[in-house]
């Protein structure tokens, strides 16, 4: 296991890693806080907005280290694999009737989306021989309604973001700043001998991504949990969320990269859209309140039960398809589109509360995320907006 190896999964749900500094960050972001849904099993942590800060220090730190004005990337999934122009079509029937709320709401309904593929490493010139997990970022579009950040409230979009991993390998945001402090003195693998359990995930989930050199053959996933339903919506359950291929065959047999290219997964991105449309089932897992153990909230690195087994017998919950993603023919591959795809902003916060985020986890990536990307956006020196239409040139009207 190589400190890049390590690195990769663990700059998808946060950031990059350096030395702590003393730089002081917002200790809250606005949102329309509603406190911890009990029900559904959170619970902060100990310490936990302290725990916080320091994720946030070593990710800023790292980032004015590394790239200067007016050239700053994103921490984490820096590389793009390409933006993507699709579409988000709702297939609710599999819902309970009282889930079926927020962009489930309406059955066939059809949204204009972005799609972002990329890799998560921080560094925009990497080789996608790297060992690495692949992200994709989804913004369905004319989403109406509040949105859970005030300042975003009349926004018309919904973000969905998830990576090649159906866990997160660190149960907790200690465990996480204490390996970003390891990473930083060079000790990231002994720091997992630690953690037996998280090496081992860390591993498999590498390994899975491992051969897949095209961003259509992988499965994604959203990794830490969400809420279905309003927090006064008695029926209301903790969900995770998965994007697979809707016929695996093809998928399979797309395209692979030439690992001599150093960016082989655009390369057969390219390929494919150039050929033929691809298609994503949007999946949803449904917890259980009462099941805790099987379906925790506050402990990402647990994998929820999806089959029968001889240690979940009766507590289990398979992917169901409730959306399809249709990416269809196109060419994306242009300075334009890139340009377009550089100032975007993904969060799992920027979202309905009908979809609101559940865990420590998250919460770190509400105050990690809105720090970085105001940061970037401002050395940048780009407003920070949310795009109008599927075409660049008039994605901001205002302008």
């Amino acid at each position: 296991m190589t400190k890049v190896a390590a690195l990769s999964l663990l700059l998808l749900l946060a950031g990059c890693a350096s030395k702590v500094d003393n730089e002081r960050h917002p200790d809250s972001i606005a949102t329309s806080d509603e406190g911890l849904d009990a029900y559904l099993g959170e619970v902060y942590e100990a310490n936990e907005e302290q725990s916080i800060q320091k994720v946030i220090s070593e990710a800023m730190v790292a980032l004015k280290r590394d790239y200067h004005p007016p050239r700053v990337p994103r921490d984490a999934h820096a590389k793009s694999h390409g933006c993507l122009q699709a579409s988000f079509t709702v297939r609710n029937e599999a819902l309970p009737k009282e889930l079926r709320v927020g962009v489930f709401a309406k059955n066939n309904v059809s949204y204009p989306t972005w799609v972002r593929f990329s890799n998560n490493t921080s560094d925009p010139m990497s080789h996608d021989k790297d060992l690495d997990l692949r992200g994709i970022a989804i913004k369905v579009m004319y989403v109406p309604g509040k949105k859970i950040i005030p300042k975003e409230a009349d926004e018309q979009t919904q973000d969905f973001l998830m990576f090649a991993s159906p866990i997160f390998f660190v149960k907790d945001i200690k465990d996480y700043a204490e390996f970003i402090k390891a990473l930083g003195n060079d000790a990231a693998f002994r720091d997992l001998l630690t953690r037996p359990r998280s090496l081992v995930q860390l591993a498999t989930a590498q390994l899975k991504a491992k051969g897949k050199k095209n961003p259509l053959k992988l499965n994604y996933f959203s990794a830490v949990p969400f809420r279905l339903g309003l927090k006064e919506n008695p029926a209301r359950r903790q969900v995770k969320y998965s994007v697979k291929a809707c016929d695996p065959v093809a998928a399979k047999n797309a395209p692979n990269g030439d690992p001599k290219n150093p960016n082989f997964m655009r390369a057969a991105l390219k390929q494919s859209l150039e050929k033929e449309s691809a298609c994503f089932q949007f999946q949803v897992q449904l917890g259980d309140p009462a099941k805790q153990s099987s379906y925790p909230v506050e402990d990402p690195s647990i994998l929820w039960p999806e089959a029968r087994s001889l240690t979940h017998p009766r507590t289990f919950s398979p992917y169901t398809t409730v959306a399809i993603l249709r990416i269809p023919q196109q060419d994306f591959d242009t300075p334009e589109r890139d340009q377009f795809c550089e100032h975007l902003s993904f969060t799992p916060w920027h979202s309905l509360p009908e979809h609101r985020p559940l865990g420590r986890t998250n919460r770190m990536r509400l105050k990690l995320y809105e720090t970085i990307s105001t940061y970037r956006h401002k050395a940048n020196g780009v407003a920070k907006r949310e795009p109008k239409t599927l075409d660049p040139k008039t994605a901001y009207p205002n302008r």
